[in-house]
């Protein structure tokens, strides 16, 4: 599925090649002596053939017969998960005790690291969180994950039959569109590396047809907060109809990593935020409870 081609340069012991995975597997210069001077030549052609062997003996990933490659957005220091969805994937993973490692992402390289892996959105759109089974299967969307993953490793169950997870579903559906005016500007600054930012702010002007940061002034601020508020108070009202600290009791499932998904996401964006989310809930400690049960989840596999 990788596209390879070899681009000629100038140095001073010969011509340089570069060396172009299309998969982003790896990006390379080497020094072909002057005798080997064109690719068109045999013995230029060969020795190119070589070094793409050896790229790809050392630069391909290895991945033993049980691991999971998950593919998660990367963040400026401390690396770590962030954005909602893939904290879902992340959760379930740990929960279920599976064996995998991150394969971390900026966004303008979701794209080229999926394509011919898996098949996009309806719009064309290749979206994170993304899972590489060990048979060499890829699943794209966190709920069509933890489906999958139930189906084949079903204990712990993540109770997607729990009549709390439709529930929890509309409240993070809601939540997300109701705060993204507030975030919308903020995420590049607090947490997005330089690679992802022009992404970011490019793909986001389209929803909102202004630039983040008039968005985040019209739409944001206190008026964001106001429209998320009932929606947190929903969720509180939820998560306290039986005694914790998750939904269903003692018992966790998918529902309360969906919800968790987004107290997730407040504690990466800051305390400001976060405290924020809090004030408006009515019972932050229903919230902050869960936050806590959901600790031994959290675990980052790089």
């Amino acid at each position: 599925m990788s596209k390879q081609s070899f681009i000629p340069g100038d140095a001073d012991s010969g011509r340089l090649y570069s060396v172009h995975i299309a998969s982003g597997e790896f990006h390379g210069q080497y020094s072909l002596p002057t005798q080997y001077s064109g690719l068109d030549t045999p013995l230029g052609l060969t020795f190119g053939m070589l070094i793409l062997q050896l790229v790809r003996k050392e630069r391909t990933p290895t991945m033993p017969s049980t691991q999971i490659v998950f593919f998660d957005l990367t963040s400026k220091d401390p690396r770590g998960t962030w954005t909602p969805n893939p904290w879902k994937t992340r959760l379930v993973l740990n929960f279920k005790g599976l064996d995998y490692r991150t394969e971390w992402v900026e966004y303008p390289d979701i794209k080229p690291t999926l394509e011919g892996y898996v098949s996009p959105d309806a719009d064309g759109t290749y979206t994170i969180p993304t899972i590489a089974l060990p048979d060499g299967k890829y699943i794209m969307d966190s709920r069509k994950i933890a489906e999958h993953l139930e189906d084949f490793h079903p204990q712990p169950s993540l109770r997607l039959d729990s009549p709390y997870l439709w529930k929890a579903e509309d409240l993070w559906k809601r939540f997300i569109t109701t705060i993204r005016p507030v975030f919308i500007a903020q995420i590049p600054k607090r947490l997005l590396n330089d690679a992802s930012i022009d992404y970011w702010c490019t793909t986001r002007e389209k929803i909102f047809n202004m630039p983040v940061d008039q968005a985040e002034k019209e739409l944001g601020g206190e008026q964001g907060w106001n429209e998320a508020t009932a929606v947190i108070q929903e969720a509180t009202t939820l998560l306290s109809e039986i005694e914790g600290p998750f939904f269903e009791g003692e018992v966790a499932g998918y529902a309360d990593f969906v919800w968790a998904s987004v107290l997730l996401f407040c504690v990466r964006m800051g305390p400001d935020f976060l405290d924020e989310a809090l004030k408006r809930s009515g019972n932050p400690q229903v919230h902050l409870d869960l936050l806590e049960a959901v600790k031994p989840w959290l675990n980052i596999t790089e």
